[in-house]
């Protein structure tokens, strides 16, 4: 009785450990680039730049106005209006630098709004993905050194969110090793 309980228990754990864990992996580069919304948040992004870059392009060309006619009538100036326009000068490469900075943080944070939903779409396709299709683990493949290429979702999750296959980066795989190549070597 005690060999059969005892067998019993072993082919238990044994069985258990048998039990294979599913495991996907995706490049996540190359989904988020064949998404339209991912396209056209880009030329959102672009349009809402082109403002600043156009608003200080403006500033910058006042501000070489000043410089260049500061520098041409600098010897016929008396010392109060070179302080003057010295100052103006200074003042207005103050503005543009917390111009720059401030429309720098603009874009940061309405790039941040444009991809917000499209990361909450992403991430909610990926676990619908995995739970339909019983995976244990996804794994971005920029993270792996080796996975079989039968275990890349990268297309199927393309497919369900709409994307369009032909946009691949440079690499789309985890490295694989060369033949006869001994890890860590």
């Amino acid at each position: 009785m005690k060999k059969f309980i005892l067998m019993a228990a072993v082919g238990l754990f044994v069985s258990l450990g048998v039990n294979a864990q599913k495991m996907g992996y995706l490049n996540s580069t190359q989904l988020l680039m064949s998404l339209p919304a991912y396209e056209k948040a880009g030329k959102d992004l672009q349009a809402y730049a082109k403002t600043f870059e156009d608003a200080f392009g403006t500033m910058q060309k006042d501000y070489q106005t000043k410089v260049t006619a500061y520098q041409k009538d600098f010897s016929t100036m008396s010392d109060a209006i070179k302080d003057a326009k010295g100052s103006e000068i200074q003042a207005l490469e103050k503005r543009m630098m917390e111009y720059q900075e401030n429309s720098n943080k603009k874009i940061g944070e309405k790039e941040e709004q444009l991809m917000a939903p499209i990361t909450a779409s992403i991430e909610k396709a990926i676990n619908d993905y995995a739970k339909e299709n019983n995976f244990d683990y996804v794994y971005k493949a920029e993270a792996l050194l080796y996975a079989k290429d039968a275990d890349n979702i990268t297309k199927a999750l393309i497919t369900k969110m709409g994307g369009k296959l032909n946009a691949t980066p440079a690499a789309t795989t985890p490295a694989k090793p060369a033949a006869g190549a001994t890890p860590g070597r």
